[in-house]
């Protein structure tokens, strides 16, 4: 049973690394990364009295 557990272990950790991977391509093909540092909001001024 430890062999054929080992097996399956082996085969789970190749479909993660292959998801990852998919994934990845898939990210880089339609979209651009998101930005490191998200743009901070505009700061409205308040209109003088």
């Amino acid at each position: 049973m430890d062999e054929i557990w080992k097996a399956i272990e082996a085969i789970g950790s190749l479909l993660v690394g292959i998801a990852a991977v998919i994934a990845a391509v898939k990210s880089k093909g339609n979209e651009p990364p998101p930005a490191p540092k998200p743009k901070p909001p505009h700061i409205r001024r308040r209109p003088r009295r």
